[in-house]
């Protein structure tokens, strides 16, 4: 989704996490830097009171716009200098394990494809920050280069994510193996399990450039995880321009969540 909130600030997301916390509804943004999303991107964070006319732009206070480039990427103690650029978008609001208000961002880098960028927010949503040099501001996240969503689990006290996980280091761009991550801190992520695996085996550059799964979305159905999926497969355009939107249920996701299984 794009439209403009500001004369100066043209705004970017899609189905990534709603937070409703302190009284208020969060969602986190990404502005582009300028015509091609290359040139660097800012964060920014939208929120109101919950019982407050949300139709009305009134009601929503606009945090300041951090930004976030190529350089920033390349010399962070946590980035990548082996990249050709780097950008960030899709943010989820989310609160971290002490109450701060935070939003998790995928870091698109070629050709490396397992970052995310870690901004915090006040909780009146006014002032947006981003540590430079800190040790959780960037982070190893598989599957970072493609839109991911990320939840609170209170039944576990872990935070969960399902991912588009890269495996093949020849295809930067992967999207048809669907991974679920989990947390306890929004830092230290660990694969648990591949959701979803094409099928296709027998020609790798089919299953890679046709097939997808991919912007997942998902909310936790007592035991069970529901999912709806952006999927590209069997004769589809390529494996972004997915040709069905498909709906899974994980039961007893729990199980899932004592022991790596990846």
């Amino acid at each position: 989704t794009h439209f403009k909130v500001a004369d100066d600030l043209n705004a970017h997301s899609t189905s990534n996490s709603v937070l409703i916390a302190n009284g208020r509804v969060y969602k986190a943004y990404n502005g582009r830097g300028g015509v091609v999303f290359e040139n660097g991107c800012t964060a920014y964070m939208v929120s109101a009171p919950v019982d407050a006319d949300l139709l009305d732009a009134g009601s929503w206070t606009l945090s300041n716009s951090v930004p976030f480039t190529t350089d920033l990427f390349t010399t962070h103690p946590n980035g990548s200098k082996n990249t050709s650029f780097a950008y960030m978008e899709e943010g989820n609001a989310v609160l971290g394990p002490d109450g701060t208000l935070m939003a998790i961002y995928g870091v698109k880098a070629v050709p490396t494809y397992a970052y995310a960028a870690v901004f915090r927010c006040t909780a009146d949503g006014k002032t947006m920050s981003f540590d430079r040099n800190g040790e959780g501001s960037i982070i190893e996240f598989p599957g970072g280069n493609s839109k991911f969503t990320v939840r609170y689990d209170e039944r576990t006290g872990k935070y969960l994510a399902l991912v588009s996980r890269n495996t093949d280091d020849r295809y930067w761009f992967q999207r048809n193996v669907l991974s679920l991550l989990v947390s306890d801190d929004l830092v230290n992520w660990e694969v648990k399990g591949d959701v979803l695996v094409d099928p296709t085996v027998m020609n790798d550059y089919i299953a890679m450039t046709k097939h997808g799964f991919q912007y997942v979305d998902f909310i936790i159905d007592g035991d069970d995880l529901l999912l709806a999926v952006r999927e590209a497969m069997g004769d589809s355009d390529c494996f972004r321009n997915a040709n069905y939107l498909t709906f899974y249920r994980i039961e007893n996701y729990s199980r899932y969540l004592t022991d790596t299984t990846v």
